[in-house]
């Protein structure tokens, strides 16, 4: 997860290690923060980043979508130049926590409609947590959160590195040791 600053009708995010690389960086934003205890829009600018971009893989995380008729959250994307992403640009479901294989399934994750480029997601009861993704190779420099419930969740997160460990260290050092130069025997 980002750190957070958060200032009045904007914030700024920071992703840094143990986040991968194309995450490094600050990204700033328009609105309220999208956690638990607000409602309303934001409007995020990835420019920041390392790759300029939200990159692919991140993990967007929704929580507490629950009740078909109040908590909806509506997520728009835009490129570069501005332009609304139109097509599909979010990957399906990647993970449900506390959710058995048998439990993963589309009647039990929270409703999502595309609809010229804006996403829809809508409840189901229990209270459910998803975790999607967006596409490989879409570009997203904006993106816009609707939150229309204060019980509602919002977040991103980006995938961490494995820092090696001192035992990985010795063998590679060992692997090298082996294909150093030796003298020759006579």
């Amino acid at each position: 997860m980002p750190t957070i600053t958060n200032a009045t009708g904007s914030f700024t995010g920071t992703w840094g290690s143990p986040a991968a690389i194309t995450w490094l960086g600050t990204f700033t934003a328009t609105g309220n923060y999208p956690s638990s205890g607000f409602s309303g829009t934001s409007v995020w600018d990835f420019s920041g980043l390392s790759a300029s971009n939200l990159p692919s893989g991140t993990y967007v995380r929704l929580g507490d979508v629950d009740n078909t008729n109040v908590e909806v959250i509506t997520q728009r994307a835009f490129d570069a130049s501005n332009v609304q992403l139109t097509n599909a640009w979010l990957d399906q479901p990647v993970f449900v926590p506390g959710a058995t294989p048998s439990e993963f399934l589309q009647s039990n994750l929270p409703s999502r409609n595309l609809s010229g480029g804006v996403y829809t997601f809508t409840g189901v009861d229990p209270n459910t947590l998803l975790t999607v993704s967006p596409q490989k190779n879409t570009v997203i420099r904006f993106l816009q959160v609707y939150k229309a419930h204060v019980n509602n969740g919002f977040a991103l997160a980006a995938p961490t590195y494995d820092v090696p460990k001192p035992g990985t260290w010795l063998l590679v050092a060992a692997g090298f040791t082996g294909l150093a130069p030796r003298p020759r025997r006579r």
